[in-house]
């Protein structure tokens, strides 16, 4: 969820040309000053929570703490985007930075301003870290007793320092990066076609169909380039090395061969002991690695690991990285077909006189924005479910004759409980209560439960098979129907 926040930040300041702003009850320094007050005002909040927590917290309220823990922090992070919106359209904020920028706001390039206009929330992102540390740490110390009497590896917690960077690499640079690298890309092709070709991507007039289509292709294929070259960049982003060769390693590259997956690297994700997670990156085998967090590696049995290495793997195999691209291509064709069209109707739309054309327009807007991450959280929660399934089934024909696998359609008990081994592992690891919602993910107990439902019930993972390929369907069909809509829009313009 953190990831999908820090996106909406950026997403909410490109989107400020597009949505009308509201009156705004004051003047720019002032509007800026109650926008940092605003953001402090929830740092310095957080900080004296996280420092009360952090005194008060005992092994009897360890898990009760745990929960309230989770919950604040995620309102606060919450409210980073919220305010920040707030802030761009009825503050100011983004008109005043486009005066600081001064000409460099006139060239036909986002990043500059992006940089600028979003460092406000980023920057209070990350001192959220700062305000949730002491509480971090009081929470691991009292969970050492519990990796005690799991025969775990016990480490003093991490300094904070070493927290920090871990979170910067984690979510914003991970998140940031990639997005960063398309604006660029976009730019340098903008700044080519209005330097050579005299052509300002940027103009308010009206385009023409030509200039739409030319900055449809130029947002497609910077988003292409940057997808397919991002494993390179991020696999230094989140200071990796090869996974050395060791028993464990020939027992996953034999999981590899028996799945037909096709990778570049096995790779150890060096995050000084503080993540327990696994992560898979890239669309074609030269650009596809598969990531094993230390902390992983040290506090997992092999079973586990492979367990959870196997969900990684259906990731792959069942080609989600692939379909996010769909997912995305298609919001990007919508705003350019139906998003169009939709513009256009509105302004035709006869108002009485009490109602505002730009408020109607922002609701909107926010509501495509609203609606859309809502379809990416659904999705994304389904292509957890499907991984886990996959894993499960994987687990349960892994004592078969080393063969290549065929993972079976039906599901047992002992497929099952192999995986559901492992997400309880990564939960206690990671300090994480398994009722706890993710927005992308959903909770270790739905999860668990789910499993559990389709291994008592031999219909149901079949079921749940021809749901997912029914979704995958609609993907398509959604993205090649705003596809022609684009492309009969263009010509009869």
């Amino acid at each position: 969820m953190s990831r999908i926040l820090l996106l909406l930040v950026i997403v909410l300041w490109m989107c400020r040309t597009q949505v009308p702003s509201f009156q705004r009850p004051m003047g720019y320094s002032q509007g800026a000053g109650l926008f940092v007050a605003g953001l402090l005002l929830v740092v310095l909040f957080m900080g004296l929570w996280s420092r009360v927590l952090a005194r008060h917290v005992r092994g009897e309220t360890l898990h009760r703490s745990l929960q309230r823990f989770h919950k604040s922090m995620f309102v606060a992070r919450l409210l980073i985007p919220v305010w920040f919106g707030v802030a761009i359209f009825a503050l100011g904020w983004g008109e005043l930075v486009s005066r600081m920028l001064g000409p460099i706001d006139r060239w036909p390039v986002d990043l500059p301003g992006v940089i600028v206009g979003t460092m406000p929330a980023f920057l209070a992102w990350m001192a959220l870290w700062w305000a949730q540390f002491p509480a971090d740490r009081a929470l691991r110390e009292q969970s050492t007793i519990i990796a005690l009497n799991e025969g775990l590896p016990v480490r003093s917690p991490p300094t904070f320092w070493s927290y920090f960077s871990a979170n910067v690499r984690l979510q914003v640079l991970f998140t940031v990066v990639p997005v960063a690298l398309i604006i660029l890309a976009h730019d340098l092709a903008s700044l080519g076609l209005w330097q050579w070709g005299r052509v300002d991507l940027r103009s308010p007039v009206p385009p023409t169909s030509k200039i739409m289509m030319i900055e449809l292709g130029v947002q497609l294929a910077s988003i292409g380039l940057v997808v397919f070259f991002a494993p390179e960049v991020l696999r230094r982003v989140l200071h990796t090395q090869p996974l050395p060769d060791s028993p464990l390693r020939r027992r996953l590259e034999e999981l590899c061969r028996r799945t037909g997956l096709e990778y570049r690297e096995i790779l150890l994700w060096k995050t000084n002991y503080y993540v327990c997670n696994a992560a898979v990156m890239g669309l074609t085998r030269r650009m596809r690695y598969i990531l094993l967090s230390d902390m992983l590696i040290e506090t997992m049995t092999d079973r586990q690991i492979q367990a959870v290495f196997a969900h990684e793997i259906g990731h792959v195999k069942h080609w989600h990285m692939g379909w996010y691209v769909v997912l995305f291509a298609t919001l990007l064709l919508a705003c350019f077909g139906p998003g169009q069209l939709l513009d256009e109707q509105l302004n035709r739309l006869p108002l009485p006189a009490w109602a505002s054309m730009d408020a109607l327009k922002g609701a909107v807007a926010f509501m495509g924005i609203a609606g859309f991450f809502m379809l990416f959280g659904y999705v994304s929660r389904s292509f957890e479910r499907q991984a886990d399934l996959f894993a499960a089934r994987t687990m349960q024909a892994l004592d078969s004759p080393p063969a290549p696998m065929h993972t079976c359609a039906s599901l047992d008990p002992y497929g099952a409980a192999a995986f559901i081994a492992a997400l309880h592992r990564v939960a206690m690891v990671n300090n994480i209560p398994i009722s706890a919602r993710n927005f992308t993910h959903g909770s270790i107990a739905q999860r668990v439960r789910y499993l559990q439902s389709l291994s008592s019930d031999p219909a149901g993972a079949l079921r749940f098979d021809r749901a997912m390929s029914l979704l995958n369907a609609s993907l398509l069909f959604a993205m090649l129907s705003c596809g022609a809509w684009v492309l009969v829009a263009l010509t009869v313009r």
